[in-house]
């Protein structure tokens, strides 16, 4: 008999935020673009962003240094299978989704997925960007987007625009962590 139940083994809770691994990393866009400007600060002994809609009131913080445009996307991230979001400061990236969406023959890139790879490391790290030719969007894309709530103030407000909701048994991402068919009671 083993300390933990069979068969189980530990799980992560879902992250909201997606980062570019090297490689080949697809995407789809759910949803709008939130687009903004940030700068980071050491605050505490930690790296804290913050995030402003407005370019002037960023270049008026006192505390701004390095400020740099972002677009952060609401995606579905094809390698973890989950609603995350993206955020490129990038250029070349920007403007690749930029020049696409605004390009009458590609328009919308909701409608097409999207391939960012990334290669290099530190200074020597470069991006290109693919897109892939439209299809509709995928129903377990659109079912696990229709689980979230998006809410954009939150980003500003250094909180998480993704609202996780319960799934269509009544669980939530967080009650999913939690094994509770076992029949096991600890006792100290």
């Amino acid at each position: 008999m083993s300390f933990y139940p069979q068969g189980y083994e530990p799980k992560d809770p879902p992250s909201d935020y997606m980062r570019l691994q090297p490689g080949e990393n697809r995407i789809r866009i759910l949803a709008n673009p939130i687009i903004g400007y940030e700068t980071w600060i050491d605050e505490d002994n930690k790296r804290k962003p913050i995030r402003y809609k407005d370019f002037n009131k960023a270049v008026a913080d006192p505390r701004a240094d390095k400020i740099k445009e972002f677009h952060a996307f609401i995606v579905w991230d094809y390698a973890s299978q989950d609603v995350q979001l993206l955020s490129l400061t990038q250029k070349t990236i920007q403007k690749a989704i930029f020049n696409h969406a605004t390009d009458p023959d590609w328009g919308d890139p909701t409608r097409y997925d999207i391939i960012i790879s990334k290669s290099g490391k530190g200074l020597e790290t470069e991006y290109n960007v693919k897109m892939k030719p439209s299809k509709p969007m995928d129903e377990a894309i659109t079912d696990a987007f229709k689980q979230v709530k998006i809410e954009t103030e939150e980003y500003f407000n250094n909180g998480h625009p993704i609202v996780r909701t319960k799934d269509e048994n009544g669980v939530s991402d967080e009650d999913a962590l939690i094994d509770t068919t076992s029949d096991q009671t600890i006792s100290f």
